[in-house]
């Protein structure tokens, strides 16, 4: 589980094996992918994508989020 405080990303591109799954918890997020669309993610949503395709997020809002990853890389945060 990972807290996002208003207002911040998770940075540049992140690239990497395996695949992951995002379960948002609590508040509004922005999931980029790198070369393909945005999602705007909202309570309760998920985005699942293979660890290849770039990926980043934004809490573009002025609350807090809260979000369940779900990840079989050996990436660690």
């Amino acid at each position: 589980i990972v807290d996002i405080p208003a207002g911040s990303d998770s940075g540049t591109f992140a690239h990497h094996g395996g695949e992951e799954l995002v379960f948002l918890l609590e508040g509004t997020l922005i999931y980029e992918l790198e070369n393909y669309k945005s999602y705007t993610l909202e309570k309760y949503d998920t985005l699942y994508y293979p660890n290849y395709i770039g990926h980043r997020w934004v809490n573009a809002s002025d609350a807090n989020a809260k979000m369940l990853i779900i990840s079989t890389s050996p990436y660690k945060f």
